[in-house]
């Protein structure tokens, strides 16, 4: 990072990658507040259920957090982030 964007505002908005609705609510507000993102951390997981469990829609919840959760979420923001690559960035 640049001495300009670690001086930049940063904001932090929560989202539930357990929830494939909270997921698509979060994209389409970022969607509407930015008009580019330059970068995207996918830094969340879960894992060590005692026993099996479920997300809201149904599927194991360590593989739809740690996996559907974010491909789903980059596949949302993917537009996004497009706008915000260099030509030198994109192959």
């Amino acid at each position: 990072l640049t001495k300009a964007q670690l001086k930049s505002n940063i904001d932090i908005i929560t989202v539930d990658l357990s929830d494939l609705q909270s997921i698509s609510k979060f994209a389409k507000s970022i969607n509407q507040k930015y008009d580019k993102i330059n970068y995207l951390i996918l830094n969340a997981g879960v894992m060590g259920f005692p026993e099996w469990t479920a997300t809201k829609d149904g599927v194991e919840k360590v593989f739809g957090v740690n996996h559907l959760g974010h491909y789903y979420l980059t596949k949302l923001l993917t537009p996004s982030l497009i706008k915000a690559a260099t030509p030198e960035q994109i192959s």
